[in-house]
């Protein structure tokens, strides 16, 4: 980069961008990666109408509300199948039979059989269930 005043500039292509520009343009790409989780939620679970997926100002994501809910009020639910736990994992894959094998295995510990499984459905690309 090349500083020009306070501002650092950076040249890609002969195109100067900005820092700001950039962040700019990952903040968007995070909102629409935000919207199509929730979208994908309500579409393979339950409920979750009146939230939205936002920053939680520590680096990760949370759920807010975007209308009141009452006290007792279901907010949504998410079957097993649709999560990363051993028992969601084991229903949703075809490599049943194999990961409840190392489930059972206790000399394998559970987070490489959870990393197995994220493997594979990384390698299945748009094919996972789990995309986008």
């Amino acid at each position: 980069g090349d500083q020009m005043g306070e501002k650092v500039v950076f040249f890609v292509d002969g195109k100067g961008s900005s820092f700001a520009k950039m962040e700019e343009e990952a903040v968007s790409n995070t909102a629409l990666k935000r919207e199509a989780l929730l979208l994908w939620v309500r579409r393979h679970g339950e409920g979750f109408a009146k939230v939205r997926i936002g920053a939680d100002g520590y680096g990760g994501n949370a759920l807010f509300a975007t209308d009141d809910i009452a006290e007792n009020e279901l907010i949504g639910v998410i079957p097993y199948s649709m999560t990363f736990s051993p028992e969601g994992i084991v229903h949703a894959t075809s490599m049943k039979q194999m990961l409840q094998e190392f489930y059972a295995d206790v000399t394998v510990p559970p987070e490489i059989v959870t990393c197995m499984f994220l493997l594979k459905e990384q390698h299945a690309g748009e094919q996972s269930f789990f995309a986008p």
